[in-house]
């Protein structure tokens, strides 16, 4: 199982496409874990998970959250037209892409 930490700045819109994320990923026969938390919340979180994505309003944290999990587990910035429009399908499948998660 794949374990995805989305991180933001108050969870509202994150918790949609974490969501809509996990939905693609049960309709490609994957199972993973996908949750969303506000920023402050990332210390805490970030030791249960395999990937943590930053929504583009939190980008600016991106050095603090690498720093946080000492580079242990892989960090990226989702994708702005992705986020915005929370297409799960586009960014599971570049989370498959980057990380060789198997479909």
């Amino acid at each position: 199982m794949i374990k995805v930490l989305l991180v933001c700045n108050a969870g509202a819109s994150t918790s949609i496409v974490a969501k809509k994320m996990k939905d693609q990923f049960k309709r490609i026969g994957k199972e993973a874990e996908v949750w969303a938390v506000p920023v402050d919340q990332a210390q805490t979180e970030h030791q249960k998970a395999d990937i943590i994505l930053l929504g583009p309003q939190v980008r600016y944290q991106l050095d603090n959250i690498k720093e946080m999990v000492n580079n242990q587990i892989p960090v990226k910035v989702f994708n702005q037209q992705d986020y915005a429009t929370a297409n799960a399908e586009s960014i599971v499948n570049k989370l498959i892409t980057l990380f060789g998660i198997e479909k």
